[in-house]
């Protein structure tokens, strides 16, 4: 019945006090809201700016606009368009915060195998150098003080049947000290610690040569590696244990172990011209389940080929991915 109040209060009461409003939660929205939120602040205030045109041209003739409507439509449009726009950002958002979320929990879940693998090996190095130090200092030690009885024994009885036990037995000790002292030097091997990995494999495959009689070729190649003594400990080991599995199950006549340097790669090459022999992945001994142990913890590449001429074993290592020890 009244109209033109209707319109006065909408025109000088309504309108004012919704862009305040408007005004007041932009300004917050700028403040508090994430990247998404330039999609939906352009797309309001185009809506804004296109109601306040269309509402001036329905109130004021001198505009001359024949459908001032129209602008009140093209506003919704368009921000519904930046709206879609705005909510598809927040998912991208949503999904990129997710995956990162995940990618940290999988990174503390490695770095939780990680530490119990270097727990689990470092408690297997210290094992293996107390019953280095043990046979070393105990059991060599008794052989040692049997094998000077026995020279004495053999001062005191000078009956040939007996010096001829004397002196087999006394070649039996001797025999016996040198196998331990090879033994405790494999399960503890000084000279990673004194001379780096390079001589100590070096060394290692000219005694596993005068010992069993197989020719091992050891070759370097590349820059000089210098790594964690840990690090180093673990690749000896895994030669270790690949060469130790050729002399006892390959039947093999030569051998070799290669390392190649290019920063940040090392490939480490075990060949052998025998049988070989099986790494059966639901069947694994103790030796190739402490060489998966070191290749998860270097993480590291471990592969195998065989052929007619014999078995290679390949390790690639990337110092850029080895643990932080």
């Amino acid at each position: 019945r009244n109209a033109d109040l209707f319109v006065t209060l909408y025109l000088y009461i309504y309108v004012p006090v919704m862009l305040v409003i408007f005004v007041l939660t932009l300004l917050r929205a700028i403040q508090r809201s994430g990247e998404h939120k330039f999609f939906f602040l352009i797309g309001v205030v185009v809506f804004v700016l296109c109601a306040l045109i269309a509402l001036a041209g329905s109130f004021i003739p001198s505009l001359g606009m024949e459908n001032p409507i129209t602008f009140f439509f093209i506003g919704n449009i368009i921000e519904t368009i930046f709206f879609s726009l705005g909510l598809a950002h927040k998912v991208k958002l949503i999904n990129e915060e997710r995956n990162r979320i995940n990618v940290s929990v999988t990174k503390h879940r490695h770095q939780q195998q990680i530490s119990k693998l270097q727990g689990l090996l470092e408690g297997e190095e210290k094992e293996r150098k107390r019953i280095a130090e043990e046979l070393h200092d105990g059991i060599a030690g008794d052989l040692s003080a049997i094998k000077y009885n026995l020279a004495y024994l053999k001062l005191k009885n000078k009956n040939p049947e007996n010096e001829e036990v004397l002196r087999d037995v006394t070649q039996i000790i001797d025999k016996s000290c040198i196998q331990i002292r090879e033994i405790s030097h494999n399960l503890s091997p000084s000279s990673i610690t004194n001379f780096g990995l390079i001589t100590a494999l070096q060394n290692f495959c000219m005694k596993i040569e005068n010992i069993y009689g197989i020719p091992i070729r050891f070759t370097f190649t590349g820059e000089r590696i210098e790594l964690d003594k840990v690090i180093e400990t673990h690749i000896y080991r895994i030669v270790q244990e690949l060469v130790n599995n050729i002399i006892k199950h390959a039947e093999a006549k030569t051998a070799e172990v290669m390392i190649t340097h290019r920063h940040p790669h090392i490939t480490v090459s075990v060949k052998d011209n025998g049988k070989g022999f099986e790494m059966k992945k639901n069947n694994k001994g103790i030796g190739f389940g402490n060489i998966d142990s070191r290749i998860r913890f270097m993480n590291a590449k471990f592969s195998k080929t065989k052929s007619e001429t014999g078995s290679s074993f390949l390790i690639e290592i990337n110092i850029d991915n080895l643990p932080q020890t």
